[in-house]
């Protein structure tokens, strides 16, 4: 079988009216043209059969002239109650035959359909393994009730002074955490995830395992300090809970890159990428943070930067953006804005 050399995850949000019905795709195939694996889900009602369904699936997908096997059980994505049926046909070019395969899931009827030439085994066996490497998982959501933002009413005009004035800011301890170590410390902390996290593979993982690994690295977390009087929990513990979050990205020519602030009125943790899984964190004072940015941000870099915070009970949030030449005071007088369109206060 080939070695795996890379991985995706799709991710894609769409709304719409009454009569219309979501179908999710995602299709990978061979350079040859001559195979591809497919991953379907279909939402479903509660009280769906899958062997309704999959007889519907098999009429709508016909062959003409083809032949096929019939519906059978099958282990399916690690379901016993799968289902198989196998389909062959002649084409220009030779025999192909098409092994297609039926699940339920979380309310979703999941189609893996597997297509290759009959007579190329070791292009099935490479196929076999891609759909091996299939997994399924929700998009995390995050109610407002359960974001790690603060519920109190904290007005964030003093902020927004600072940012505009200026500091000086200092070199903080970095910390670097593993995206594991991030949502044991989330789990611990009581929210659903820490700023950063980057979850493309935790997103692989069933809940039992990502139970089992965010334990494990709340172990490593602790053994570093992160119960104690050390700067380690102090950025944990902004980063779990904090009365903002500003998200600030920046991108040059097709490479992008983006860092989190997480801040009271007082402290902040700020987040960045430490490379594949890895997550650094330094706490600073919060008044550094417009020219924490203004320091990191090359001159030939278009920037964008968004604001969440809670206001008189309700998530509120605002974005700007600049280019990396732009006045520093231009900057700081936009990153103020993000936080003084609404705040505790009143509006401004």
């Amino acid at each position: 079988m080939d070695e795996h050399i890379w991985t995706t995850t799709s991710r894609i949000s769409v709304s719409g009216p009454a009569g219309w019905a979501p179908v999710e795709q995602l299709e990978v195939p061979h350079a040859s043209g001559r195979a591809f694996v497919r991953v379907e889900r279909y939402h479903v009602t509660p009280d769906a059969d899958i062997d309704s369904l999959a007889a519907l699936h098999a009429a709508r997908t016909a062959v003409e002239g083809g032949t096929d096997s019939g519906t059978g059980p099958h282990e399916v994505l690690g379901s016993a109650d799968g289902r198989r049926r196998t389909v062959t046909w002649s084409d220009g070019d030779g025999r192909l035959q098409a092994v297609v395969d039926y699940a339920l899931d979380r309310g979703r009827l999941v189609v893996v359909t597997t297509v290759t030439p009959v007579d190329d085994p070791a292009l099935t066996d490479a196929a076999t393994g891609v759909v091996a490497s299939v997994r399924i998982s929700e998009p995390v959501h995050m109610p407002e009730d359960q974001l790690p933002l603060r519920p109190g009413r904290v007005d964030l005009g003093e902020v927004a002074r600072t940012w505009r004035e200026g500091t000086r800011p200092e070199p903080g301890e970095e910390h670097v955490i593993t995206t594991e170590e991030s949502f044991g410390a989330a789990k611990h902390f009581g929210v659903a995830m820490l700023p950063g996290a980057d979850t493309s593979r935790w997103d692989q993982l069933d809940m039992a395992q990502r139970d089992l690994a965010a334990a494990v690295a709340w172990h490593s977390l602790e053994a570093r300090g992160a119960t104690g009087d050390t700067d380690l929990r102090e950025a944990l513990e902004l980063a779990a809970s904090h009365d903002l979050i500003v998200m600030v990205t920046e991108r040059r020519g097709e490479e992008s890159s983006t860092q989190w602030f997480a801040a009271r009125p007082d402290r902040m943790v700020r987040l960045r990428p430490a490379g594949t899984g890895r997550i650094t964190l330094t706490t600073h004072p919060t008044a550094d943070l417009a020219d924490l940015v203004l320091t990191s941000t090359a001159q030939d870099a278009e920037v964008s930067a968004s604001a969440v915070y809670r206001a008189d009970g309700h998530v509120v949030g605002d974005e700007t953006s600049w280019h990396g030449d732009d006045a520093p005071d231009g900057v700081r007088e936009a990153l103020g804005r993000l936080v003084t369109q609404v705040h505790a206060g009143g509006a401004s």
